[in-house]
């Protein structure tokens, strides 16, 4: 068996070396207030107005509520959806949190998609059964109200930045 030298060890150099990688994210909050709605709930779709954040490059977004639900198996529901309208990529990762509070700022339903998901541009995101339809009506006439707010929250990977390798040269230290 061959003894180890290790005085050459000793004088051994070791490169360590990191790097990082960051995903830059655009956060947006958008409130849409939805007043007389029991002059609205017989509508097929509500749309809200196009929003968007500074700096979000280029994305812009609207959401639908559908009041009799979006589909057939969605009847007695509310369906809520949030749609990317433009977008300067074909699609974007990220992740939703869509609620519906009264005028007491109570949360009637909250929904949250807490893995990224891809926002594809003229597509959507959503549930179909967000609410049943006469939980909604009958919290809104317990607290003698006609209107609500949908709420939105999306944060969205807009770039990813890649931080240059750095290097630490060492050198080892064998104990004698």
């Amino acid at each position: 068996m061959a003894t180890p030298n290790y005085e050459a060890e000793a004088n051994t150099q070791v490169d360590k070396s990191w790097s990082h990688t960051h995903a830059k994210l655009s956060k947006l909050c958008h409130t849409w207030t939805i007043d007389n709605f029991r002059f609205l709930q017989e509508e097929k779709v509500l749309k809200s107005p196009t929003f968007s954040a500074e700096g979000s490059g280029g994305l812009t977004w609207h959401l639908e509520l559908w009041p009799q639900g979006c589909d057939e198996e969605s009847k007695g529901y509310i369906s809520l959806r949030l749609y990317l309208d433009s977008c300067d990529k074909s699609d974007v990762l990220g992740n939703m949190k869509l609620s519906i509070v009264n005028t007491k700022q109570e949360e009637i339903k909250t929904e949250l998609e807490e893995k990224a998901q891809k926002f594809v541009r003229g597509d959507f995101r959503g549930w179909p059964k967000f609410v049943e339809r006469d939980r909604l009506l009958n919290n809104l006439k317990e607290i003698s109200s006609d209107k609500f707010e949908v709420r939105c929250e999306v944060s969205v990977a807009t770039s990813t930045v890649n931080l240059p390798s750095q290097k630490t040269p060492i050198k080892a230290q064998v104990p004698k």
